[in-house]
């Protein structure tokens, strides 16, 4: 039953990892348009340098798709170089 619990562990991490970028990216993509949206974007960063954490403490456990979490680095990059 390991195999199986790696990968339901593994789908809930996708799962609210990838929730959680998608809410990051499309509040980011809201502030972006509104006026005074300097101070929100500090917030969006923090949510991104959270995220991050997450993955690397994910990644250490190494149970993780390669494929997935370059991808969402890739991700958490671009919202790091927009804040």
């Amino acid at each position: 039953g390991n195999l199986l619990e790696k990968n339901r562990e593994s789908r809930q991490f996708d799962d609210s990892a990838g929730q959680q970028l998608e809410r990051l990216t499309g509040l980011l993509d809201r502030f972006s348009k509104e006026p005074g949206g300097a101070q929100k974007l500090a917030i969006i960063r923090d949510g991104a340098i959270k995220i991050r954490e997450v993955i690397n403490d994910t990644v250490a456990r190494g149970n993780f798709p390669r494929e997935l979490i370059k991808e969402i680095r890739r991700q958490l990059r671009e919202i790091l170089r927009l804040c």
